[in-house]
């Protein structure tokens, strides 16, 4: 992709309210900061605080963590698909096994991203899903 594609494509990312939904701290805080590029993103640690921080602000794009410790990824994308006021937020879903990703989509997610990715990898997945 040449730059200006990219720059075009990453001002998509602009003014869009991004949730982070990672359980590993370390992982979380980088996606944060490099998120805070384009806007000021939440993050948050588990998926029933997921679902309490959507309730309050409604994102425009979550990246989730299927990996979560006290609900699975794929259980709050589909939680978020059977209800109206949430059922069209762009989900990524993010996982260490490429068996995860046919599960994913099936649960309702948008994409799909396997870690470790690279920084170009995420924020081309993201800008392809913000409208």
């Amino acid at each position: 992709m040449d730059r200006n594609r990219r720059k075009s494509g990453l001002k998509k990312l602009t003014d869009k309210q991004i949730l982070v939904v990672e359980d590993h701290p370390f992982v979380g805080e980088i996606l944060t900061e490099l998120l805070t590029l384009f806007d000021h993103p939440s993050h948050v640690d588990s998926g029933k605080e997921a679902l309490k921080q959507i309730k309050q602000k409604r994102p425009n794009i979550i990246l989730l963590d299927i990996g979560l410790p006290d609900m699975n990824g794929l259980e709050v994308a589909r939680r978020l698909r059977q209800t109206e006021s949430t059922k069209s937020i762009r989900i990524l879903a993010m996982s260490g096994s490429p068996i995860d990703k046919r599960n994913c989509l099936q649960a309702g997610c948008d994409d799909f991203i396997l870690k470790p990715f690279s920084i170009s990898t995420l924020l081309a997945r993201l800008s392809k899903l913000a409208v």
